[in-house]
């Protein structure tokens, strides 16, 4: 039992930095793309 909750917080926190990582990645290709815009 604890060993299976250990893998799964750790899974849950591996899975969720991924998360963020792919957000932040998102946010900047928008950022970016509004700025082409502003500067076309």
């Amino acid at each position: 039992m604890f060993k299976v909750k250990k893998s799964n917080s750790t899974w849950w926190h591996c899975s969720f930095m991924f998360n963020l990582l792919m957000v932040n990645y998102i946010v900047l290709i928008e950022q970016m793309t509004d700025i082409g815009y502003l500067w076309r």
